[in-house]
């Protein structure tokens, strides 16, 4: 494992070219407030192409605006979380400072953060390039892309995106084991874990670094607005809400770090054990019974994109489709985090029988 920060790994944007400030503005339907934002970030991007900034590569000038987006947040003392209308401001004064800088295409998605974010991502065969590009927007410090199983076409594909960092173990590594490895890599205070199968928008994954930014340990996808009714529950679902239940944190619903995207602060990695990350139902419960703050973060609906579509919350199923072979897996890592829950906490866990005195009986308390 490395020490130290993270290195910053420098893009090949075109942060090289000098812009006069000009660019596209907010449309005629954004609110003041968004003129502002857009202005500020005009005047932040020619303050720094006038003192070199010019220069900088396209990550680094990225990194750079969100510094100056996280100040102007703090100074105005607004929360670290992103929703809404946050996003819409953070992504005019992210327009307004790419083309001051000449990179009014940029699409940036600003995060107010005072710590450094990386994020690792798992590429199998069903490898997306476009959900990495959404991880481009974000001001990360390092992407981890841990591969396994793809195609030399999908291999170069991959390798041609900038900013990124590919892992190859060169041999399977089984379910999930691959949270662990890109996480003994990185070193950053923020670490997002995604599935490159998943094509989520930049906007989404801001919420929950956001999440963790304000003070959650870790920041999972909550899905309690669109569950619908509790005999149209896949097997997964129940099983996650169960375990949920019976650790007396009822309100997380199906929410699990066993599905992704949801993001980890580094201390709280640290007190659970990176090795841990490879079993997630494990990591779940014991993120829980170490009273870490474990947040289920509702994300926003319905947030316009840079080209003006809008998205859907992410369905409450897992990111990608098991086998039987799988399935089978993920209840028998459910079954033994349950077991582990037991040992300590004893057989009910948070489920007190008010009904029976099984003390008097010799039975579990």
């Amino acid at each position: 494992m490395r020490s130290g920060k993270s290195k910053r790994v420098s893009g090949t944007g075109s942060g090289s070219r000098k812009g006069s400030g000009r660019g596209r503005r907010p449309g005629k339907t954004a609110g003041t407030s968004h003129h502002a934002a857009y202005n500020a970030g005009v005047a932040e991007g020619t303050s720094l192409n006038q003192s070199g900034g010019g220069r900088l590569s396209g990550h680094e000038a990225k990194l750079q605006m969100n510094e100056r987006w996280t100040r102007r947040c703090m100074a105005k003392g607004a929360s670290a979380g992103t929703a809404g209308k946050r996003i819409q401001e953070s992504r005019a004064f992210a327009a307004g400072f790419a083309a001051a800088l000449g990179q009014p295409d940029s699409a940036w998605q600003p995060v107010q953060l005072t710590r450094s974010a990386a994020a690792v991502v798992f590429a199998g065969p069903d490898a997306n390039p476009a959900s990495i590009r959404q991880l481009l927007r974000l001001p990360l410090e390092e992407i981890i892309v841990v591969q396994e199983g793809a195609s030399e076409a999908q291999f170069a594909e991959l390798k041609a995106l900038p900013e990124i960092k590919i892992l190859n173990p060169g041999e399977p590594l089984g379910a999930d084991v691959w949270r662990a490895v890109g996480a003994r890599v990185t070193r950053a205070d923020i670490v997002l874990f995604a599935d490159a199968a998943q094509l989520i928008e930049a906007e989404k994954l801001a919420q929950l670094l956001g999440a963790v930014q304000a003070g959650a340990d870790v920041a999972l996808v909550s899905y309690a607005s669109r569950l619908g009714p509790f005999r149209e529950w896949d097997d997964l679902m129940r099983v996650r809400a169960f375990v949920n239940w019976t650790l007396g944190r009822k309100e997380l619903g199906v929410s699990s770090i066993g599905l992704l995207p949801h993001v980890w602060a580094r201390s709280a990695m640290d007190a659970v054990g990176v090795k841990m990350l490879a079993v997630p139902p494990l990591a779940h419960v014991t993120a829980i019974q170490q009273r870490l703050r474990v947040q289920a973060c509702p994300i926003a609906k319905r947030t316009a994109n840079e080209s003006g579509k809008s998205y859907q919350g992410l369905p409450p199923q897992a990111s990608r489709k098991l086998t039987n072979e799988s399935l089978q897996t993920v209840f028998g890592d459910h079954i033994e985090a349950l077991r582990a829950a037991m040992k300590l906490k004893g057989a009910r866990l948070a489920m007190p029988d008010n009904s029976r005195c099984r003390s008097a009986a010799g039975g579990a308390e």
